[in-house]
């Protein structure tokens, strides 16, 4: 079954933007398939060319259907980001503080 998806010129542009500058590999990968999937290749040659299975393909579909793009975001990546984030712009924090802060569950 194919799923079908609508894609604003906006949403592409923020589909283009994470495919290259997104910090998870996992994220642009998932950028990846959906900006293919806005310029109307099939799920099979998407598939191929990101290196996943059709179902991992229609898998990130249904995320991006649930919540958009956001949705392709893990929650506990976010977090991580964010502490990094937070490790490199607070002075005199040692890679231990991030290193205990990072195995903080949500």
């Amino acid at each position: 079954m194919t799923i079908q998806l609508q894609f604003t010129p906006e949403i592409l542009k923020e589909i283009h933007y994470h495919r290259y500058n997104h910090p998870a590999p996992l994220v642009q990968r998932r950028m990846e398939a959906l900006w293919l999937k806005g310029h109307g290749l099939a799920h099979a040659q998407i598939a191929e060319l990101v290196g996943v299975t059709e179902n991992t393909i229609r898998d990130y579909f249904e995320l991006y259907q649930q919540g958009g793009v956001e949705k392709l975001k893990p929650q506990r990546l976010k977090r991580l980001v964010y502490e990094v984030r937070l490790l490199y712009s607070t002075p005199y924090c040692s890679r231990t503080t991030w290193i205990r802060s990072s195995t903080v569950q949500n």
